[in-house]
Parts: structure tokens; C-alpha cells; sequence
């Protein structure tokens, strides 16, 4: 249905289901050596928030590090990220 980037407005993405019905998605970034991101404080409050819209919403962690130091040592210091580089990313799926 629509997505946008802006990492302070939520949600990032809404779809329809397999229900055949609106659900939402709240996207958050960890950043090497984190291997994954937390929902948000306020996940009930937004929750409630979109409830007039769907009652179905998901949390999705999106893990990202620098394609130059992949997911495989968390021992080292973070290998900056710039933009037009590549980028190791690391996504499970929605909660």
C-alpha cells in the first residue's frame, strides 16, 4: 500500500495481508555489532494508535554492518559506513 524512509515516522511500511486486510510495520535498524534492534518503548501506544486502521502490525529488525565486516566477529571495532559503498545486511523476518 505505501512505505517511506523517514526513520522517525512510523509506520515504515503498510501492506495488505494474506487476510486480505491492512497490516503495518515498524522498522528498526541495528548497527554492527549489534545483531539486532528492540521494539520500540512505545510499541502499545502505537499499536493503539493504528488500531482504526489495523489491528495487525508487525516489528521488523534490520541489521546492517559494512559489506568490508560481515556479521562473523563482534570483537572488532565497527568498520565505518559510507554512503555508495556496500553493505552487509541481516533480516529474519517479521515479528
Amino acid at each position: 500500500m505505501s512505505w517511506q524512509s523517514h526513520p522517525e515516522v512510523d509506520p515504515s511500511i503498510w501492506f495488505i495481508g494474506e487476510s486480505g486486510q491492512p497490516e503495518w510495520v515498524v522498522v528498526r535498524p541495528a548497527l554492527f555489532p549489534a545483531k539486532s534492534a528492540k521494539r520500540p518503548a512505545n510499541w502499545h501506544e502505537l499499536a493503539d494508535n493504528y488500531a482504526r486502521l489495523s489491528d495487525k502490525g508487525h516489528f521488523a529488525s534490520v541489521a546492517i554492518a559494512s559489506a568490508y565486516q560481515p556479521f562473523n566477529s563482534s570483537d572488532e571495532d565497527p568498520v565505518p559506513l559510507w554512503r555508495g559503498h556496500h553493505l552487509d545486511v541481516d533480516y529474519t523476518g517479521l515479528e
